[in-house]
């Protein structure tokens, strides 16, 4: 018979693991609109048919950090919706120019932590150790 922990460890495991894995896998997808032009727009979020046509959101093509702008196409100039396997999401995320300022700000978060967690915990652990 297994140890007794190791029930709720695995329950932990795939309670961390399994939403992590959703995010990944939708974060690889990009959902399409694709013209009869030929022409594929990305589209942010769901795309709804209805009687006025086709709507969704795109980002835009210069600024993917500017707002999402709301596009209204008439159903005869859609070919079809597509979704398809992509790194598009990481190359706007990594292509931005806020990035590698997010980026200092957490690693200076990170240091000044790990710092302040030093600066408390070693005198508590050496009157701990005498």
């Amino acid at each position: 018979q297994p140890p007794l922990f190791l029930a709720p460890s695995a329950l932990a495991a795939v309670a961390i693991v399994a939403p992590l894995g959703g995010m990944l896998v939708a974060s690889l997808r990009v959902r399409e609109v694709v013209l009869t032009s030929g022409k594929a727009l990305r589209a942010a979020g769901h795309v709804v048919e209805d009687d006025a046509g086709v709507r969704f959101q795109m980002p835009s093509e210069d600024d993917p950090d500017a707002d999402l702008q709301p596009v209204l196409l008439p159903k005869s100039s859609v070919a079809a919706v597509r979704e398809r396997w992509s790194l598009a999401h990481y190359a706007d995320v990594f292509g931005s120019s806020r990035t590698s300022g997010l980026l200092r700000n957490s690693v200076a978060l990170a240091t000044g932590s790990a710092l302040l967690a030093l600066l408390l915990g070693l005198p508590v652990a050496a009157g701990e150790a005498r």
